[in-house]
């Protein structure tokens, strides 16, 4: 049942990109006209544990993967790499080597969650980052 939790999370968090990326390019808009004052990082990581609460996941839970998720985002965000994937893999590495930090025990569905909350938020994150109408 998780994994259906979280394969509707996925789809609700890219769903919020697609729709910000079509409306920036339908309103010829900057993307500092939509983000202006907003940290992108946070707003995705706060929407994707509202998501994740609202389909039954505890308040607990879903901090502590909120947590990891926006951690790791910020990692990946100093990291200077040319190649998008390699750049998620880094940022996956990094997600598990911190997990216990985060009072998250791994085994592999979590290490399936993680992973996927990984590559989608810093998919979004990159998507709006890089925009240009």
């Amino acid at each position: 049942m998780e994994i259906l939790y979280i394969f509707l999370y996925v789809l609700g968090i890219a769903g919020v990109a697609i729709g910000v990326t079509y409306l920036i390019k339908k309103f010829n808009l900057k993307k500092e006209d939509v983000v202006d004052g907003i940290d992108i990082g946070m707003a995705i990581v706060t929407f994707a544990k509202n998501v994740a609460v609202d389909m039954g996941t505890s308040k607990e839970d879903a901090e502590k993967y909120g947590k990891l998720a926006f951690d790791t985002l910020e990692f990946m965000k100093a990291i200077v790499e040319d190649n998008k994937e390699k750049q998620i893999q880094e940022g996956i590495v990094y997600a598990f080597e911190h997990a216990e930090f985060f009072g998250i025990e791994l085994n592999e569905e979590r290490e399936y969650i993680i992973s996927t909350l990984i590559k989608l938020v810093f998919n979004v994150y990159y998507a709006i980052e890089n925009c240009h109408t």
